[in-house]
């Protein structure tokens, strides 16, 4: 072989290493670019999910506080009916003994 045709066939393979080199840093910056294009929407997508949880709870919680609220009306309201009850009992058991006593007290009778 002469050695022009040697300088040639390593000129050749130095090129296209070069080529591949390049081919594959281009690749690499390709790849990197989507990879931050995906992280971006990830993120995007993540801070969304975030404050819709955020809502969701902040929701539940200002439920959660009128459900408290109606359970302590209720239960007062159930304390007033009780106490009305025991008075209205005591009133019936005080009206049974005026008639008890009108009975006995009765000359018709």
């Amino acid at each position: 072989m002469s050695t022009a045709l040697i300088v040639i066939l390593i000129v050749v393979a130095l090129v296209l290493l070069a080529l591949l080199l390049v081919g594959g840093a281009r690749t690499r910056r390709r790849r990197l670019s989507q990879r931050r294009v995906e992280a971006r929407g990830r993120g995007a997508e993540s801070q969304r999910l975030t404050q819709s949880a955020q809502r969701k709870e902040s929701e539940a919680d200002a439920q959660a506080a009128r459900a408290r609220e109606l359970a302590a009306e209720a239960e007062e309201r159930r304390r007033t009916a009780e106490k009305e009850r025991r008075t209205a009992e005591k009133e019936r058991e005080v009206a049974e003994e005026h008639a008890e006593r009108a009975r006995d007290i009765d000359p018709d009778r």
